[in-house]
């Protein structure tokens, strides 16, 4: 962090003073987006260690103020679940950049997870007005589908998303979980994959990498996505950044955390809603198969626990991801 705020003050003044003031002004821009990209880099990484605020008073100190900087601080209390938080800080972001789409699809995202769909759909379509090429803001308007149901009216705007920008790989994700939804099984498997090759981001592929596995686990072949995961995760070990939220679920099918292990690193971790989400889901998927293989009370006895478990999913109110969706399913289809 010392070399990080080094670079920042040397690099405003070690320009050499024979070129011009338009040059030298566009030097000044370059070095402060590096350093301000080191200082959102640095952030992350106190936010991975669990540490929200000191991310963003590092933020704050190292990144000279910018659109980007202001979302990534609205971020930092999103992803933790603290909206009311992050709403004040993207408004805030508007009055600076009122230009800026993501701000509008990130006020957007806010509404969309307190469950006001139409207000979350009319920032979305700000956002697509200033930047109508947004993939995300067009992305966010399928989640919305999905959420209400409508999945072959989200699936045709996802494959409208992937047309325009295709290597958008949230788009590829999302409608690979639709297609699972409906039972097309190849077909999401093949966008899981392609969100693979898509991806951009070497962390978002990781992500990735362990939907695809998740998801051979979901359509019935446990144990070979158990082996899987297992050799997967003995290939990249540390090299999988310990934020990418699908790591516990993993590490839990794998048979490197039990039950009450995999509870107590949410806990740890202060887990987001998204990876309380997945594993609370996950865990209940273990009791229903273990039920599987059980009679008479100790059967019963892991219904009950799988019960208890999609509760807690619910309780995360991340209703937009496709574990919210199962879980609510199988409830709605075992009551009592």
């Amino acid at each position: 962090l010392t070399a990080v705020s080094s670079r920042r003050d040397e690099s405003m003044v070690a320009l050499d003073a024979n070129i011009s003031d338009a040059d030298q002004m566009r030097l000044r821009k370059e070095k402060a987006a590096e350093v301000g990209n080191l200082g959102l880099q640095a952030a992350s990484r106190y936010y991975a260690g669990k540490d929200p605020e000191k991310a963003l008073e590092l933020l704050r100190r190292i990144s000279p103020p910018s659109a980007d900087s202001e979302l990534t601080q609205g971020y930092l209390f999103y992803n933790r679940g603290k909206y009311d938080e992050a709403e004040a800080i993207f408004k805030r972001t508007l009055q600076e950049f009122p230009d800026f789409a993501m701000a509008y699809n990130a006020l957007g995202n806010v509404e969309r997870v307190r469950g006001r769909y139409d207000e979350a759909l009319k920032l979305y379509a700000k956002a697509i007005a200033i930047k109508p090429l947004h993939p995300a803001a067009h992305y966010n308007v399928s989640l919305i589908y999905a959420i209400r149901g409508d999945l072959d009216k989200a699936a045709f705007e996802l494959r409208n998303v992937i047309g325009r920008a295709p290597d958008y790989a949230p788009a590829h994700t999302l409608l690979g979980e639709i297609y699972e939804r409906q039972g097309h099984l190849p077909e999401a498997s093949e966008q899981y994959r392609d969100a693979l090759v898509k991806s951009q981001s070497w962390n978002f592929s990781i992500v990735n990498e362990l939907l695809s596995y998740l998801a051979v686990y979901r359509s019935g072949q446990e144990d070979p996505a158990r082996k899987e995961l297992r050799a997967y995760l003995d290939g990249r070990g540390a090299a999988i950044p310990m934020h990418a939220w699908p790591l516990p679920v993993a590490r839990f099918l794998a048979g490197d955390l039990g039950e009450d292990k995999l509870v107590a690193e949410l806990d740890a971790r202060h887990a987001t809603p998204r990876m309380r989400c997945a594993a609370f889901y996950y865990l209940g998927m273990d009791h229903i198969l273990r039920a599987d293989k059980a009679q008479g009370a100790q059967r019963a006895e892991q219904l009950i626990q799988a019960r208890a478990r999609f509760q807690q999913v619910l309780a995360t109110n991340v209703r937009y991801f496709f574990e919210y969706r199962q879980a609510k399913d199988w409830l709605d289809a075992h009551p009592g």
